[in-house]
């Protein structure tokens, strides 16, 4: 699913701590709708019209605890943590402001983990959830995070069997975690394999469905994989 979309957008950023990162921004928005999608909107009883105008501010907390990092020139650059990550990231839309006539919250949450051992192998958890509040189109609403289409690439945190814009939610839910073997040390210097399994589940509710004129899935029925993946295959340097 897409949208044809302009923004202006203006973002403050801010670490008080290493670890700590604050960001602060607002933008305005304006967006036309594609392959005939339509909004009912309850509010009004009526089709949205397009163009939407779009007023948002946000802001958002990253800390990742007990993180080390390196300062170099002005970048910082991470040495890792073995402890959790926790993110939370609020939007508020704005009706009044210019032609902006849309209200909602938007609130995202995530907390990850890393745990690395030479011995032991790896572990990696991640738990992401979102929740829209308010009467909007299908592009503020919450979509599972997907990969699975056309070359099915495994990426990180991700479905790998569910498509991008596949499933919807206002409210959802998604838990992935994966354990990786002790890499098999090898003679050679491009190959060092390592065997992972991996499971990852999702669940989201979608209230009133038929406002929407598109074509899409929800996960009211929870999503469900497991994996095994062999990882290492060719590596460089």
């Amino acid at each position: 699913n897409f949208e044809k979309q302009r923004i202006a957008e203006v973002v403050y950023s801010y670490s008080p701590l290493g670890n700590l990162h604050l960001n602060f921004s607002m933008n305005y928005q304006r967006i036309n709708f594609t392959k005939g999608y339509q909004f009912f909107q309850e509010d009004i009883q009526s089709f949205i019209k397009q163009p939407l105008d779009l007023a948002e501010t946000s802001i958002e907390v990253q800390w990742n605890i007990r993180e080390k990092v390196m300062l170099i020139g002005e970048q910082y650059l991470s040495e890792g943590t073995k402890f959790p990550k926790i993110g939370v990231k609020f939007t508020q839309g704005w009706d009044g402001f210019f032609e902006a006539k849309t209200k909602y919250s938007r609130i995202q949450a995530f907390v990850q983990q890393d745990i690395k051992s030479l011995r032991w192998g790896s572990f990696n958890w991640s738990v992401r959830a979102s929740e829209t509040i308010g009467d909007v189109p299908l592009f503020i609403q919450n979509v599972a995070l997907g990969s699975g289409i056309h070359w099915s690439v495994s990426t990180m945190n991700a479905f790998e069997t569910a498509a991008p814009g596949e499933f919807y939610a206002n409210r959802q839910v998604a838990l992935f975690v994966k354990y990786g073997f002790p890499v098999i040390r090898t003679k050679s210097k491009w190959n060092e394999p390592q065997f992972s399994v991996y499971h990852g589940l999702g669940y989201g509710e979608f209230r009133n469905r038929s406002n929407h004129i598109a074509d899409f899935k929800s996960m009211d029925k929870g999503l469900f994989e497991t994996g095994l993946l062999l990882n290492n295959l060719l590596t460089s340097s």
